[in-house]
């Protein structure tokens, strides 16, 4: 039976620990074929630019975690499994936003809050913090329900932009 390609994108981000630099996968894919020797994982922007050199991705490891993040971005991640030659043979595309700094950020937030709960109590801190979520959710569902790359990194440069200039808003 040929391969059948199938890879898991998420991010490290169990409830304890948060790494917005990281980007887990893990291949699902079913079948085989003899022929393939090596996998790599190219990560493209909305530009189609490489954000980093291709990877290598052991055939030995389902799993492969990699740190190639700075920022938040949203990315079309291409799998390719290749023959001896370097041909690609079976590839795959997805698109996914990485949303891991903001996340961390918005965190920060919730923890401020909890502290200082007169805080609460400011309409524009309030407003800037639903106006952060709407930007994170909202680049995420550009993603899964529009397919959406430049909606969803249009999203990230806002959230970012917030973030960056955290001391104008919080």
């Amino acid at each position: 039976m040929p391969l059948i390609p199938a890879v898991t994108i998420g991010s490290v981000n169990n409830g304890a620990t948060i790494d917005p630099s990281a980007i887990v996968l893990t291949d699902i894919s079913t079948g085989s074929d003899g022929a393939i020797t090596a996998r790599t994982i190219s990560l493209y922007t909305v530009q189609n630019n490489l954000l980093v050199a291709v990877i290598p991705w052991p055939l030995a490891s389902t799993t492969i975690t990699i740190n190639p993040l700075t920022q938040d971005i949203a990315l079309n991640v291409l799998v390719n499994w290749v023959n001896s030659g370097g041909t690609s043979l079976y590839n795959l595309g997805q698109l996914a936003a990485f949303t891991g700094y903001g996340e961390d950020f918005n965190y920060n937030l919730i923890q401020t809050e909890t502290s200082s709960p007169g805080i609460l109590q400011d309409v524009n801190y309030q407003n800037y913090v639903n106006t952060l979520n709407n930007y994170l959710t909202n680049a995420v569902k550009a993603i899964s329900i529009g397919q959406n790359l430049g909606n969803a990194e249009a999203m990230i440069l806002k959230e970012t932009y917030l973030v960056q200039n955290s001391n104008l808003y919080y």
